[in-house]
């Protein structure tokens, strides 16, 4: 996304602010009112961020935080009840988000995000093989 480490990139939803500066890009879960929890939207733009921060050759740290006084409690219950498009229903493609970026990470093993996957999964507590 930034052409020069010294530039600052910012991409903004409702939901996930996206900001790069220097060679670090910040995704904040932007919904305090609701300490964050996660909603369909939300999902969808937190993936979007993180594929754009892999693919950014200039970024070599990303940083996830939460705005508010939560980082993110969790499922987002009231639009689950709701529905629409909002529901966890919706989120069938969360599966996938995950392979597409695990997958970028091992083709690109000098990307931010395959930091998290130099470790076989045997190597982490909980995780299995794929």
């Amino acid at each position: 996304m930034g052409d020069d480490a010294g530039i600052a990139t910012v991409i903004t939803t409702d939901e996930v602010l996206y900001d790069v500066v220097g060679r670090v890009a910040t995704i904040t879960l932007n919904a305090p009112g609701r300490m964050n929890t996660i909603s369909g939207p939300m999902l969808s733009a937190l993936s979007s961020a993180l594929l754009a921060a892999d693919a950014d050759r200039d970024v070599r740290c990303i940083v996830i935080t939460g705005a508010g006084r939560a980082f993110c409690a969790g499922l987002d219950l009231a639009a689950q009840m709701a529905g629409g498009d909002n529901q966890l229903g919706r989120l069938g493609n969360l599966g996938c988000n995950i392979r597409v970026a695990t997958r970028s990470a091992r083709l690109n093993p000098g990307s931010p995000s395959a930091a998290s996957h130099r470790t076989s999964p045997a190597d982490r507590p909980g995780c299995r093989s794929a």
